[in-house]
């Protein structure tokens, strides 16, 4: 990867420190993005062994860039994403989510 391809990314990524999700904390604040995605990959990494038959590292990636996309639309819960009218805030930023995430993985993956 070109490192101004890598900086990208990484700026990209940085946001979701800033992007807070509709669920909260075991402390009553709001969750991060960042926090979120960061404990999904630690739940996998810990799990590794308890399914051998999974291909655990496809898992760990996917945990670590499933939500880059609300760097862009912020998070959009999945209960939000069930009213798919076209004239509906979420239908549009569900799509916008779709272009952007597709645009990130294929600059990642090279």
């Amino acid at each position: 990867m070109e490192p101004r391809t890598l900086l990208e990314a990484l700026t990209v990524a940085e946001r979701l420190k800033d992007t807070t999700r509709h669920c909260y904390t075991r402390n009553g604040r709001h969750e991060s993005v960042a926090e979120h995605s960061w404990m999904m990959t630690l739940m996998a990494f810990f799990m590794k062994d308890e399914f051998p038959e999974v291909d655990m590292d496809k898992v760990i990636k996917m945990c670590i860039i499933h939500d880059l996309g609300e760097a862009f639309t912020g998070d959009i819960p999945t209960f939000e994403k069930t009213d798919v009218e076209p004239n509906n805030i979420f239908y549009f930023k569900q799509k916008m989510e779709l272009v952007r995430l597709e645009l990130t993985t294929s600059t990642l993956q090279g």
